[in-house]
């Protein structure tokens, strides 16, 4: 694996680790989808009865290394460009999280993104071994998962129908956990 990242290059963010919120899931969005992800993040504490905590504003990067939370990854036009999702979803995949990709419909993003646009992401502080190393992570995971399809504006009905597929997907990886517990 490529160890965990250095969290000195994202500098906005902030040490919640005196705090006591546990969290169910992070929603990983490139900076211009953060109303998007405020929507969904307010469905999906519904119907969790959970906080869910939006990056890349505040410290995910913490609660994904410390807890165990699903990861929302809003897929969007340029969210495999912005380092703060990457790392935030590479991190959850080298802690074996749950991934679950959302297809913003109309939003630009498109399947054959990955190949073409995984390549191009920098991290000014990362060796370029360790960049490529999470490059293949995230290269192996976000193509192969099947993501779930949100047309966001589209209304209240379109967006639980979506939530509750997240939480579904939730819930079947939290009883696989527990199954491989049990062994």
């Amino acid at each position: 694996q490529w160890g965990l990242l250095p969290l000195h290059h994202l500098g906005h963010m902030s040490h919640i680790s005196g705090r006591r919120h546990q969290f169910a899931a992070v929603i990983a969005c490139d900076a211009d989808h953060l109303c998007d992800a405020h929507v969904l993040q307010t469905e999906l504490s519904l119907q969790l009865h959970k906080n869910v905590l939006v990056g890349p504003e505040q410290d995910v990067l913490e609660v994904v290394n410390k807890q165990n939370v699903a990861v929302v990854l809003l897929l969007t036009e340029k969210v495999l460009l912005k380092p703060e999702p990457m790392v935030e979803v590479a991190t959850a995949i080298q802690h074996d999280r749950l991934i679950v990709p959302v297809l913003v419909l109309g939003r630009g993003y498109s399947y054959d993104m990955p190949p073409k646009h995984l390549p191009l992401l920098q991290l000014e502080g990362l060796e370029e071994e360790t960049l490529t190393d999470m490059k293949t992570d995230l290269l192996d995971v976000l193509p192969n998962t099947i993501a779930v399809e949100w047309r966001a504006g589209a209304g209240d009905n379109q967006t639980r129908a979506a939530c509750q597929e997240i939480s579904s997907r939730m819930q079947t990886h939290a009883k696989q956990l527990a199954f491989v517990k049990l062994e």
